[in-house]
C-alpha cells in the first residue's frame, strides 16, 4: 500500500487555493497545513479543509514536517521560500510557474533541491490541459506527418491579482514551454515586439518569432484584450490542427478527408480529472518514487531563458511581428 503523502501548500491567493482544495480530495494525500502573509486568507482556507493556518513558512514546515509542498507565492518570493527551508525539513516541492524571474535564480532553486535529493517540480499545468495530451500523443504517433509551423495566441483581460513579472514570463512563459513540449527542441528566438507601461511596469503586450529546428513558431500574449482567449495551431503535412485551451478541444481541418473539418476529440465525461488534479497526481506518484510524467526543474529553467530571450531580442533587435 503506498505511503500517505502529507503535504503543506505557501501561498493560497487564487491559484495557492485550488492546490489545497485539490490535495484535500486526493486519494493517498494528507493535507496537514497551509500559510500566506494574509493570514486571514491562509484561515479562510484551512477552515474549508480542516487544517491549521500559518502565516510563517519556517513556523508552518517546523511543525507540520510536510513530505512536499506547493509553492504558490508572487515570483519575486520563489527562491527566499526555498532558501529558508528549515535543514530538517526535507521537502519534495512542486513551484508554479514561472520557476524564478530570471534564469540565474532557477539555476540557484535548481542547484538547492539537487543538494537536498528532492523532488523539483514546475507547475506548467498547460501540459495536463486533456487536449494538449492528445495533440502531443498525436504528434508522436506521427499523425499529423512533418510540423511546418506552430502559433500560439494567449490574450485576454488584466487579470486581479499580484504582479511581479511582465506578460512575457506571466502568460507566454506558458506557450514557450508547450513549443519545447510538443516539438522535443530547444528554441531561438529570430524576432519580437513587446508593448509595455499600459497596465504595469512590465511588458504588457508582446510578440514573438521563434525557429525549434525546422519548425518556425509565433506566440502572442497580452492582457489588454477585452476577450479571453487561448489557442494553439498547428500547421502540419497533413492539415491544420487547432487546440482551443479554455473547452478544452481538440480540431482539425484535413484536405481530402471525408471527415474534415471537424472536432474529433473534446473534453471526456464531467468529471474529468482537471490538468491541476492530473499535475499534482503525477508530483504525487514521483515524491513516492514512482515513475511518473512532471515538468522538472530543468524544464522550468529553459522556458525562462527563453522568456529572457524574447525580451532582449525585443530590446535590441525588434522586428515588427504578430498584430
Amino acid at each position: 500500500m503506498a505511503m500517505t503523502l502529507r503535504v503543506a501548500v505557501i501561498g493560497v491567493g487564487s491559484m495557492g487555493r485550488n492546490h489545497a482544495r485539490v490535495w484535500a480530495g486526493m486519494p493517498g494525500v494528507e493535507l496537514v497545513g497551509v500559510c500566506d502573509l494574509n493570514l486571514e486568507r491562509a484561515r479562510e482556507v484551512a477552515l474549508a479543509y480542516g487544517v491549521s493556518a500559518y502565516k510563517d513558512s519556517i513556523d508552518m514546515l517546523q511543525k507540520v514536517r510536510p513530505d512536499a509542498v506547493s509553492i504558490a507565492v508572487p515570483v519575486d518570493e520563489h527562491v527566499p521560500v526555498v532558501y529558508e527551508m528549515p535543514g530538517g525539513c526535507r521537502c519534495h516541492v512542486l513551484m508554479e510557474k514561472p520557476l524564478s524571474n530570471c534564469a540565474f535564480s532557477c539555476e540557484y532553486v535548481i542547484d538547492w533541491m539537487r543538494k537536498a535529493d528532492r523532488v523539483l517540480a514546475v507547475g506548467h499545468i498547460e501540459r495536463y490541459n486533456p487536449a494538449m495530451i492528445e495533440l502531443k500523443r498525436q504528434i508522436d504517433a506521427g499523425d499529423l506527418g512533418e510540423i511546418y509551423a506552430i502559433h500560439c495566441r494567449r490574450v485576454g483581460a488584466f487579470p486581479a491579482r499580484q504582479r511581479d513579472v511582465g506578460v512575457t514570463l506571466d502568460l507566454a512563459v506558458h506557450d514557450l514551454d508547450l513549443l519545447r513540449w510538443l516539438t522535443g527542441r530547444e528554441g531561438e528566438v529570430v524576432g519580437a515586439a513587446v508593448r509595455g507601461g499600459v497596465r504595469t511596469e512590465y511588458d504588457d503586450s508582446v510578440s514573438a518569432v521563434l525557429r525549434f529546428g525546422t519548425i518556425s513558431a509565433s506566440v502572442q500574449a497580452d492582457w489588454l484584450s477585452v476577450e479571453k482567449e487561448r489557442t494553439i495551431r498547428v500547421v502540419a503535412e497533413r492539415g491544420v490542427w487547432r487546440v482551443d485551451l479554455t473547452v478544452p478541444a481538440l480540431s482539425a481541418d484535413r484536405p481530402g478527408r471525408p471527415d474534415s473539418p471537424g472536432c474529433f476529440w473534446t473534453l471526456g465525461e464531467p468529471d474529468e480529472p482537471e490538468p491541476l488534479a492530473l499535475e499534482l497526481a503525477e508530483f504525487a506518484k514521483v515524491c513516492r518514487g514512482e515513475a511518473a510524467d512532471i515538468v522538472s526543474g530543468e524544464d522550468g529553467l529553459a522556458a525562462v531563458r527563453l522568456a529572457e530571450q524574447v525580451l532582449e531580442v525585443a530590446r535590441e533587435r525588434p522586428c515588427p511581428v504578430g498584430a
